[in-house]
């Protein structure tokens, strides 16, 4: 199968597995704030991202000036998870 978009989403949730599965399931990284980036959007994709525990999904943008807004976008997250953790 070269490039279809039938083998996509079956890519995109082996690699979500490959990739959070380990995370989620050990306990060292219990406190560990998981953000995805992903060129997916599709409703299934993000709700298998949340049963892998993540806590963030954002998709990435196809244009670039909206992706370089991402950077203050994670900025953001990470400045509010510092706040809701130094408590």
């Amino acid at each position: 199968m070269s490039g279809s978009s039938a083998a996509r989403p079956e890519f995109t949730r082996t690699a979500f597995e490959a990739l959070l599965a380990p995370v989620a399931h050990a306990s060292s990284c219990a406190y560990v704030d998981v953000v995805v980036v992903s060129s997916s959007d599709k409703p299934a994709d993000r709700e298998f991202a949340r049963v892998l525990r993540t806590d963030k999904f954002f998709h990435k943008p196809t244009d670039l000036e909206d992706f370089l807004k991402l950077g203050d976008v994670v900025a953001a997250h990470l400045a509010s998870y510092e706040s809701d953790h130094s408590k």
